[in-house]
């Protein structure tokens, strides 16, 4: 705690007269405590809550706050204290700070407390001061008024750069007494370029491509901020977006979205997420939160500002944590929650979270409020990425040269595809020549490509999922034998009960394959979630207990929630492994009828290593008689 008790310690920062640091300060300090305010505090008592955008400035602060009520003999000074951030240890009734404060209001006195971002909070004085006076950081003009009466030369504001990221720290280091001012103002230009140089590795959001309703949702934002920069009456700060939330599986791009949204506001930005703040101590929870709100506060200071916060879906829902964790995680999501609703309460902060799973979200979280428009994120279709594949190639190949890429890459996330231009142009470095298409399919096989006789039993496991989507709708896109992946349209949002049947038969296909042309099943079809067996239990259980398209109409629970009830209710297991076995039952009789195209497309597969679903479609032409 940092106390100027009646203006006459010590204590806090008392620098060089005319020193630019100074100059800035003061003139900051006396804009907000003007003359009348200052005799408020010596002639009546009023509390005054001070409030600046970090804790360097809160510092810096002190000295010119307690230098206004120098040499005012005959009147009780003011209280003035700095509210230092939170410690680790103690009992939150243990606060020397309200406990002075208390006594020097019973005896009379003014207080005026200082606070910044990462404050420890005091209700005492926070929930009804009598002013509420803020600095903010420095804009253009107050950097040129305060040089100019440093150095005795004329500065324009014009000629100062926007440096609205900068703490005093990093932008007094910048000046220098003895240069002379056209280096210094050189000098602020290159922290200028610094702090918003563009990430050449990230697409403005006008060329981000495979976002969908994200994208819409963010240039939606960007327009408005355009308005406010322009200086359109009818926009203010209030009138950005608060709060969004992007939804998606791993791998789609999210944080590459952040990025890219961060380069085109052109606004102050901190990126952060859970697991940096999980990973800044021991776990420890006082440490934890300390993270938390460092990151949160630090976006805060920003009027406009973005903040963005990723795996939020590790802020797990509260009604879920039980045993000894439960007080642990009890504590931190209130913090969090407590710190966000301070974020999008700040004029001008747009805040975003991200998660996989949205069903962990604690629900607080995705009231109204908070992170409030809730976006999905998918994986970029081929028409994305051959966009993206454009982006990061720039000029060194055609259109028409990457389309064979972009039907390759099904699957791949914008990031996946970064990483094959990378490797791809490492490549022909390598080799000292340009870029070629083969380099970038080289770049696309896995390092785990199957091969040999596994290579083989993926043919024809993926020529039955082929097949059997072929035969049954128009879903198929292509098919990747060395990864051993069929790639599908997803199927109708709303699903009806034959719908279901059709998804069950195609996922089963596979295994049906390995019957119908080795003579015996495989555990290919098994072993993961996300295997065939994975996603057929998991869509006939939410068939049975979720979407009401079994035997009852009871709402049992979200999708992911059913399927863990498929272990323990017997009665729901005894239904889920009936859907199954139809399925198989129906894929087994639908492949059998054509096996002798089944086996010329399992053959076409593995001498091709991989399909688009136009090419599968022609080579099945005329082939699809039934067999005997």
């Amino acid at each position: 705690m940092t106390i100027f008790d009646d203006a006459d310690s010590d204590v806090g920062e008392r620098e060089t007269a005319g020193s630019f640091r100074q100059i800035l300060v003061q003139n900051a300090v006396k804009k907000a405590l003007t003359p009348a305010v200052v005799a408020s505090c010596l002639d009546d008592q009023i509390i005054i809550l001070f409030n600046t955008p970090t804790e360097v400035w809160a510092n810096a602060v002190m000295g010119p706050i307690a230098g206004l009520f120098e040499n005012r003999r005959g009147s009780t000074k003011p209280f003035i204290f700095k509210r230092s951030p939170p410690r680790k240890t103690g009992s939150p009734k243990d606060d020397p700070d309200h406990d002075t404060l208390i006594v020097k209001l019973l005896s009379g006195t003014s207080a005026i407390g200082v606070f910044s971002p990462g404050s420890a909070p005091l209700p005492a004085l926070q929930d009804n001061p009598d002013l509420r006076l803020e600095i903010t950081r420095p804009d253009r003009r107050a950097i040129a008024e305060a040089l100019s009466e440093a150095t005795g030369a004329v500065v324009a504001p014009e000629s100062v750069p926007i440096l609205n990221t900068l703490d005093l720290d990093a932008l007094c280091i910048a000046i220098r007494p003895r240069a002379p001012i056209e280096r210094t103002l050189v000098r602020l230009q290159s922290l200028s370029a610094g702090q918003n140089q563009d990430d050449e590795a990230v697409p403005h959001l006008e060329q981000l491509a495979g976002y969908g309703a994200a994208k819409v949702w963010a240039l939606a934002a960007l327009r408005t901020l355009e308005r406010l920069r322009s200086g359109d009456p009818d926009v203010t700060l209030a009138d950005l977006p608060r709060g969004a939330l992007l939804v998606g599986p791993p791998g789609v791009g999210k944080s590459i979205f952040a990025r890219s949204f961060a380069k085109s506001l052109k606004i102050p930005s901190v990126i952060t997420s859970v697991s940096d703040w999980m990973g800044s101590g021991d776990t420890h929870l006082g440490t934890v939160i300390k993270a938390a709100r460092s990151a949160i506060d630090k976006a805060t200071s920003y009027q406009p500002g973005f903040l963005f916060i990723d795996e939020v879906d590790s802020i797990v829902d509260r009604d879920f944590e039980n045993g000894d964790s439960a007080s642990w995680w009890l504590n931190f999501v209130n913090a969090v929650l407590t710190a966000i609703d301070g974020a999008v309460k700040s004029p001008g902060l747009i805040v975003v979270g991200a998660c996989n799973n949205l069903n962990r979200v604690d629900k607080a979280l995705k009231r109204s409020g908070r992170l409030e428009t809730i976006v999905s994120i998918g994986l970029p279709n081929e028409a994305d990425r051959l966009l993206i594949l454009e982006f990061y190639v720039k000029s060194a190949l055609s259109t028409d040269a990457l389309r064979p890429c972009a039907a390759r890459a099904a699957g791949m996330s914008g990031a996946d595809l970064q990483r094959v231009v990378r490797e791809a142009k490492q490549a022909a470095r390598d080799l000292d020549r340009r870029l070629t298409v083969d380099d970038l399919l080289q770049a696309m096989k896995p390092s785990d490509a199957l091969s040999g006789d596994v290579l083989v039993t993926a043919a024809r496991h993926e020529a039955g999922h082929a097949l059997a989507n072929l035969l049954l709708g128009d879903r198929l896109l292509s098919v990747d034998v060395e990864r051993g992946v069929t790639h599908l349209m997803p199927p109708p949002r709303v699903l009806d009960k034959f719908t279901i049947d059709d998804v069950l038969v195609a996922l089963l296909a596979g295994r049906a394959a390995d019957v119908l042309l080795s003579g015996k099943a495989n555990g290919g079809a098994g072993g993961a979630p996300h295997s065939d067996l994975g996603q057929a239990t998991a869509l006939s259980a939410a068939r049975h207990g979720s979407f009401g398209l079994g035997e009852t109409l009871a709402f049992v629970g979200p999708a992911d929630e059913v399927l863990r009830l498929v272990r323990a209710d017997q009665d729901l297991r005894t239904k889920v492994e009936k859907d199954l076995q139809d399925a198989y039952a129906a894929a087994l009789s639908l492949l059998a009828r054509h096996k002798v195209a089944l086996a010329a497309l399992a053959d076409e597969l593995l001498h091709r290593r991989f399909m688009h679903a136009d090419d599968i479609a022609a080579f099945m032409s005329g082939k699809l008689e039934a067999t005997p």
